[in-house]
This record gives C-alpha cells, sequence and structure tokens, in this order.
C-alpha cells in the first residue's frame, strides 16, 4: 500500500504558473496595452508556516523585486496568490470579499468591483449571452499576475 504523504507545514509561491498573464506597463493609459512580464522557472517565495494561514485569511508577501503578492486561503481550503496591485488603478486587493461567480472563486476589488478570478486572474464580469436576452459569466481574459501556491 503506498505511503501517506507527509502534511505540508510550510506554504511558498512558485512562479512558474503554466499561463503567462499580462500587467499594464507604468507609461501606458490604455487598458489593452499590455507588457508580458517573464519570471524566472521555478523560482519559489517563502510565505509562512501553513498554521499562519488559516481557510478564509491572506497573507501579504513583498517579493525580492519589491511587487506585493497577497495569498489568498480561501474558506473553502482553496490556495492562490496574485499581485495585490489591481490593474485596472494599482489600488490595493487584498481586503476585498472573495465571491463566487459562475462556479469560479472571485476578489472583488475594493475600490472600484472588478472581479478576478482567483486562479486565473481572469477579469469576470456578467455580460449578455448570444441570445441576447439572458445574461452568462464572461470572462475579459488574464488581467492580473496570478502565482501557484504549495
Amino acid at each position: 500500500s503506498p505511503e501517506p504523504r507527509p502534511q505540508a507545514t510550510e506554504t511558498k509561491l512558485v512562479s512558474n504558473r503554466p499561463q503567462s498573464h499580462g500587467q499594464r506597463s507604468s507609461s501606458s493609459k490604455s487598458s489593452s496595452s499590455m507588457a508580458q512580464t517573464a519570471q524566472p522557472k521555478g523560482e519559489s517565495i517563502h510565505v509562512c508556516h501553513v498554521d499562519k494561514l488559516p481557510p478564509g485569511s491572506t497573507f501579504l508577501v513583498k517579493a525580492p523585486d519589491g511587487r506585493n503578492i497577497v495569498v489568498f486561503h480561501t474558506p473553502q481550503g482553496k490556495m492562490s496568490g496574485m499581485d495585490n496591485a489591481c490593474y485596472h488603478h494599482g489600488m490595493p486587493i487584498r481586503d476585498g470579499p472573495i465571491k463566487m461567480m459562475g462556479g469560479r472563486q472571485c476578489i472583488k476589488c475594493p475600490w472600484h468591483g472588478y472581479l478576478l478570478e482567483l486562479e486565473t486572474g481572469e477579469g469576470i464580469y456578467m455580460g449578455l449571452a448570444k441570445d441576447m436576452k439572458t445574461q452568462e459569466v464572461r470572462s475579459k481574459g488574464p488581467k492580473q499576475r496570478t502565482y501557484k501556491v504549495e
């Protein structure tokens, strides 16, 4: 019989996310002008002991390059990380409420109300379906840089 896996005692961010997420360049005012940010593969940042991040909490981490990264541990027990500066105006998103929309866990920006999917960084909103009579969950595509949390 297989041996049980040891319980994780440390939480860390890993920067080799499978999809690449854009971040607005500081010189651009257009939301369509995105600069891709390359991350060294496999680089990780120690966050904290898992006991310090109970379900329903957040933890702020300062990356070596100066970025603030927020780690979410949702009430459902899922962990994810993303830049703490909202793509829209750079305001902190850490204190926004976690909302479910279309089966996706999202953080709602406390400043302007934008919803960002925690796993992918996609901008999520309710839009008209093709029948033009009903609404459905739609995506603006990846808007926020995200991180895998182990």
